[in-house]
């Protein structure tokens, strides 16, 4: 049985089909998805002008045939069209076929040959390639570790729009790894990846911000990507939002505020979370008492390993009934994390 392509090295996938189509009103292009026989007709345009030579045409199609549905018969095909590309170094040919000497994709895994190919395909300027060959440094693959080398490239991809890229080189800065540490251009690169919408730079950035020293501290500017970074799904931001809601560090109480991002962090896994929500119920403050629902939601934070919550369950388990018990521990069988929640504390009382 053949082996399954390393997933370390992952094939980019082609964007869709779409062609700009000028917005009357805003006076600007937006991108539309083509319909269905227009794309298969674009597909017979790369598909022709593969055949007639085209290096990045015949990189596209390889893609294509790399990624959807791919079996042993589109990797050789692709692979024959990716030797073609790459022996006109096509920087995208010399990516993708890279990429198959990393992952073991149709031929005999070859990671030295993938990294000298994506140097190649790096210094003609591919954003992708820089990437991968980072990646490939910082963990050795293929070649000595170089974390300073793999930093080098990273800034590349990032100069170039690579907002993942940003992330990486925001994150080696702030940890000090392949240079000094430097806050300020963990802050730049930072940025770059929050403003382009990755959840993980928002909250990351927030952290940078909020923990460093005191003279250049922005507390403002941490609320604000905090805020963004729990807008995006990040749970221990909705968990800050929540505390921070709840214990007005930062501007004014608001109970009604921290009950909805805590119950979100708390959807999303949050053990600590569904405690302090537990012990809401369980006195009254910022919810309605209910000691069955706070025995409910004690024993969901204990069940993950919240010993404090299991001693606090068992202390309320004497002062509800039995139904009530079997009631709750219906709910903690039959519910995700979301149900139970939203059955425990309905939308009226967030």
């Amino acid at each position: 049985m053949p082996k399954r392509p390393d997933p370390l090295f992952e094939i980019p996938r082609p964007a869709a089909f779409t062609e700009p189509v000028l917005d009357l009103l805003g006076g600007v292009a937006r991108p539309r998805a083509l319909t269905g026989e227009e794309a298969i007709a674009q597909l017979s345009r790369i598909e022709e002008a593969a055949h007639q030579g085209d290096p990045e045409a015949q990189a596209e199609l390889a893609r294509r045939l790399l990624t959807e549905s791919p079996n042993a018969r589109s990797n050789r095909r692709a692979l024959i069209l990716l030797r073609k590309s790459a022996a006109q170094r096509s920087p995208a040919g010399l990516h993708l076929l890279a990429l198959l000497h990393l992952r073991g994709q149709g031929m005999k895994k070859n990671p030295a040959e993938g990294v000298r190919l994506l140097e190649e395909a790096a210094y003609l300027g591919s954003a992708a390639a820089q990437t991968d060959l980072a990646k490939a440094l910082a963990l050795g693959i293929g070649t000595a570790k170089d974390e300073e080398k793999a930093l080098y490239w990273l800034r590349l991809a990032a100069a170039q729009g690579d907002n993942a890229s940003a992330l990486s080189a925001g994150r080696m800065y702030r940890d000090g790894l392949g240079t000094l540490q430097n806050e300020a251009q963990a802050q730049k690169w930072l940025e770059q990846a929050a403003r382009a919408g990755i959840p993980a730079a928002q909250f990351e950035l927030a952290e940078l911000l909020r923990r460093r020293d005191i003279s250049l501290r922005d507390i403002p500017g941490a609320r604000r990507w905090m805020r963004e970074a729990a807008f995006s799904g990040i749970v221990e931001a909705q968990l800050r939002i929540g505390i921070a809601s709840w214990s007005g560090a930062g501007g004014a109480v608001d109970q009604r505020e921290a009950v909805r991002w805590l119950c979100r962090a708390a959807e999303g896994g949050s053990i600590k979370a569904a405690s302090m929500l537990a012990g809401f119920l369980m006195t009254g403050n910022g919810l309605p008492l209910s000691l069955p629902r706070a025995w409910t939601l004690f024993r969901w934070a204990a069940a993950r390993g919240d010993s404090g919550a299991e001693a606090t369950a068992r202390i309320i388990e004497n002062q509800i009934s039995q139904a009530e018990r079997a009631e709750g521990e219906k709910l903690l069988c039959d519910s995700s994390p979301k149900s139970l929640l939203e059955t425990l504390i309905p939308r009226s009382d967030r």
